[in-house]
């Protein structure tokens, strides 16, 4: 996935709470850190919604803190617990305890174009159980008329008789 459409797409997949749970699903059974990615990403959009709705600073300065203590300095080990360089995660600490909406920015970034891949996979796993479906389909569709063939033509047999 590299076009800023499927991009979007992507985004809004990741906005909408059905769409979403399914492809979480779908990654926590690739492991990894995959799935923490995920809540990483809706984590950080739902700051950039408090820090954007003019919140107080205390409301803000918790939101901050606890995406770091959840995911950047976690106290379960790993203490990182997405997947973004040591020294990202370090600049992020650096920087929380500024009120910037774009604390989380670049890491967000990572996440969404990493997670683009896994989510080309999701997709395509998809297209192919769709595909696999339609053909169970047909394949039952043309079974079920040849049955019905068969009890007219053992039908017209008794009648015959």
């Amino acid at each position: 996935m590299s076009s800023s459409k499927e991009i979007m797409q992507f985004r809004r997949v990741l906005l909408n709470p059905v769409t979403c749970q399914l492809f979480q699903l779908f990654v926590s059974m690739k492991g990894d850190f995959l799935e923490n990615d995920v809540r990483f990403w809706l984590e950080v959009q739902r700051y950039k919604d408090i820090y954007d709705s003019h919140s107080d600073e205390a409301t803000i300065q918790k939101k901050i803190s606890t995406i770091i203590s959840c995911f950047i300095n976690s106290s379960v080990p790993p203490a990182l617990q997405i997947d973004i360089p040591p020294e990202q995660a370090q600049n992020i600490l650096d920087s929380c305890n500024e009120l910037d909406p774009y604390i989380f920015r670049e890491a967000q970034v990572l996440r969404l174009y990493n997670l683009s891949f896994s989510y080309s996979k999701y997709m395509a796993g998809l297209m192919k159980e769709k595909v696999m479906l339609r053909k169970q389909s047909q394949t039952f569709s043309e079974s079920s008329c040849s049955v019905q063939s068969l009890q007219r033509c053992s039908r017209s047999t008794a009648d015959s008789k």
